[in-house]
């Protein structure tokens, strides 16, 4: 493993991938410059940082709750959903906590300590953020086919969700070891980092023509007449593209596009703005031997968007399924009213105690009284 007296990125940098490639370049610790991070602004971005893990972990829980108890949200194409919602999961709970370990130890003693805790950091960052975008990749080309080819989509069989489900995990615990290989120099740096990012901009490709070939499928249809409405419930994202399929009426397959496109435009255009910054960062980081030039907020921010994909995940893909809002408003209310009831018997225990133990000394008296009769 290498030294820990390695010159890392700059003296106060948000840890990221750029800090464990650039490493590798032993004279650029001298030119990014001095400046350390106050003790305001630390306590500024770890706020920003642990409000956005709170609400990632909620978010996410909640989806992962109602798609796995409600039986009307329980599709096959939501297994990519609760695949999607549990690595962003991952990241509310264990990935961004890691980050603020490694960010305060490094405000605190100048370096990573322990260096195997922020190896571990980077590999768990790496794990869950491409089982993320390749949970959305997986979305993006299931909705491609089902769009397409709907009387195949319909015949595919649930192994072949579940396969593309383990996949994804496979695939993103296979990256998290290639980067433990160069973290003991069994790799090159240069291996490592053009692996990921051929990963991650053949993602984005993928995403991006699938939806533009799902908009303009959707956008220059011909319309057919309408056929004999079916009995179906618009519960999940078979259905809510069914509806579009076969619509009720002119005005009804207009209005379900809009819809449609808006929700795709919004998609594509989260995706792109939460992802790109951060991964150009670090190309220009790798490329340039150094930070030499860019200020350090660049990289903070473009953090915390990389990380509010996780956020913005169970808003778009979830609260856009048609009864899903009502499902999960329901779900909270009763959850609600369980924990208030919970708190009443809790607070009525402590009176009830006290009129037994009353009674019971009553009861004492009254024998004693009788006793002595």
């Amino acid at each position: 493993m290498r030294n820990q007296s390695e010159p890392l990125t700059s003296p106060m940098k948000l840890p990221n991938l750029s800090d464990s490639f650039t490493r590798d370049f032993p004279n650029q610790s001298s030119s990014t410059g001095s400046k350390s991070l106050s003790l305001l602004e630390l306590v500024v971005w770890s706020g920003s940082f642990g409000i956005l893990a709170v609400a990632i972990f909620v978010g996410n829980a909640l989806t992962i709750a109602v798609f796995t108890r409600k039986k009307l949200l329980r599709s096959r194409a939501n297994y990519f959903l609760v695949s999607l919602a549990v690595a962003d999961l991952l990241v509310g709970c264990i990935t961004i906590p890691m980050y603020l370990y490694t960010l305060v130890s490094y405000w605190k003693h100048g370096q990573y300590t322990p260096m195997d805790f922020y190896y571990s950091y980077v590999a768990v960052d790496i794990f869950t953020g491409f089982a993320s975008i390749f949970a959305l990749t997986i979305i993006a080309i299931e909705r491609l086919y089902a769009i397409l080819w709907p009387l195949k989509h319909r015949i595919v069989t649930k192994r072949l969700y579940h396969f593309l489900v383990s996949l994804s995990w496979i695939l993103s615990g296979f990256i998290s070891i290639f980067y433990f290989l160069w973290s003991y120099q069994v790799l090159k740096v240069r291996f490592f980092f053009y692996l990921i990012i051929v990963f991650i901009f053949t993602s984005l490709i993928i995403i991006c023509i699938a939806y533009s070939l799902i908009w303009i499928r959707l956008k220059f249809k011909i319309c057919k007449r309408p056929r004999k409405p079916r009995r179906r419930f618009n519960d999940s994202i078979d259905s809510y593209y069914d509806n579009v399929r076969d619509p009720e009426s002119g005005c009804q397959r207009r209005l379900d596009h809009d819809v449609i496109l808006t929700t795709l435009c919004i998609v594509t255009a989260m995706f792109l703005i939460t992802w790109v910054p951060f991964y150009i960062l670090n190309i220009v980081v790798f490329f340039r031997g150094g930070q030499k030039g860019l200020p350090d907020e660049a990289f903070y921010f473009s953090k915390l968007l990389h990380y509010g994909n996780s956020l913005v995940n169970p808003i778009v893909y979830s609260i856009k399924i048609p009864k899903f809002s009502k499902t999960l408003s329901l779900f909270v209310r009763r959850k609600h009213r369980a924990v208030v009831k919970s708190l009443r018997q809790l607070n009525s225990r402590p009176n009830s105690t006290k009129s037994s133990s009353s009674q019971m000394r009553k009861s004492k008296v009254i024998q004693t009284d009788s006793t002595n009769i």
